[in-house]
């Protein structure tokens, strides 16, 4: 009775978790969509990953909610993207998955679409809808920390956005179907921790 139970529960997590990371892909389609990106697919090893820079995430930093991105060398061809949030309060989550990606996202309402480069903290968008990310992990880890609850956010992506090259993000990133009315209920855009790659010596200058 006891291993059914214990069976139950783990089941009933798993559930959860998967349910989050497939609503976090559907969101992802449905911004990627406006922009005329392909759809992405989840892929576990890239969850995996996700998981555990999460977590340690939460061991560096605990209740401070302080992002630093994965070293590149950890994750070659894969893209990041970073979020957290802490509350005081009992019995929820310090931030959501679907509220860090909107977020990434709304930064599109401060992107300058004429301009053909990486764009100083607006490179969650960008990834986010990289049209050559076509794979997608996400992870979260809750922990708390004297009077906090900290939940950190972390999605990769693969391949990696961001590749900082006139050529690449003309192919890559694009305004589509995007319409500036969008923006009117936009908040605070500020999260702080994008990252952008230099652009390969083999491309064009």
């Amino acid at each position: 009775m006891r291993f059914f139970r214990c069976f139950a529960f783990l089941a009933i997590c798993y559930l959860a978790m998967a349910d989050y990371r497939q609503e976090a892909l559907e969101q992802h389609n449905a911004f990627r969509a406006i922009h005329n990106a392909p759809r992405m697919r989840l892929d576990r090893g890239l969850n995996s990953d996700a998981d555990r820079y999460a977590r340690k995430l939460f061991d560096m930093f605990g209740g401070s909610g302080d992002l630093k991105h994965s070293p590149r060398n950890s994750r070659p061809g894969v893209g990041e993207n970073l979020a957290a949030g802490c509350t005081t309060a009992r019995g929820i989550e310090g931030r959501t998955v679907q509220d860090a990606i909107k977020a990434w996202y709304d930064e599109v309402c401060q992107y300058n679409f004429n301009r053909h480069a990486y764009q100083s903290g607006l490179g969650h968008f960008s990834q986010l809808i990289w049209k050559a990310s076509t794979e997608l992990g996400i992870g979260k880890y809750t922990g708390r920390q004297g009077r906090w609850t900290c939940t950190y956010i972390v999605a990769r992506y693969r391949d990696t956005g961001n590749v900082n090259n006139e050529r690449y993000f003309r192919e890559n990133v694009e305004r589509g179907n995007f319409r500036p009315s969008y923006c009117r209920t936009v908040g605070d855009l500020s999260l702080g921790d994008d990252e952008y790659l230099d652009a390969p010596e083999s491309t064009e200058e």
